[in-house]
């Protein structure tokens, strides 16, 4: 867990009223259960009061992209859409492949990006 604690820390730059954006990269294959680390490691780290700015206040995600991007690749999606999120709304996800060749039917997922705006 603690290196989703580093990891939680990685934030883009957008902040409006009343909302903070997140991004956190999660090294599991499942989304379900990266998820649920990612939501787990940020209420440790920050609380589950509420109004966090961080992937705690999220209760669900949805997958952007079904092809898996490389980390770099996803970060250029994630500082282009990640305005667009509802901070009321699911979290965004991108699954993170192991190999700059992600169109190659050998890219294996190693692990998921989860993205978005949340309350602050």
């Amino acid at each position: 867990m603690t290196k989703l604690r580093a990891l939680l820390n990685e934030r883009a730059s957008v902040m409006t009223e009343g909302s903070a954006s997140f991004q956190v990269f999660v090294p599991n294959a499942d989304p379900k259960l990266a998820f649920r680390d990612a939501v787990k490691a940020a209420q440790e780290e920050h609380g589950s009061g509420g109004y966090s700015g961080t992937i705690a206040e999220k209760e669900k995600y949805t997958v952007r992209s079904s092809d898996p991007l490389t980390k770099a690749q996803a970060l250029k999606v994630i500082k282009r859409e990640i305005g667009d999120n509802d901070k009321w709304g699911p979290a965004w996800a991108i699954p993170i492949a192991d190999t700059a060749k992600t169109q190659d039917s050998s890219a294996k997922i190693v692990g998921w990006m989860f993205y978005g705006m949340a309350s602050s």
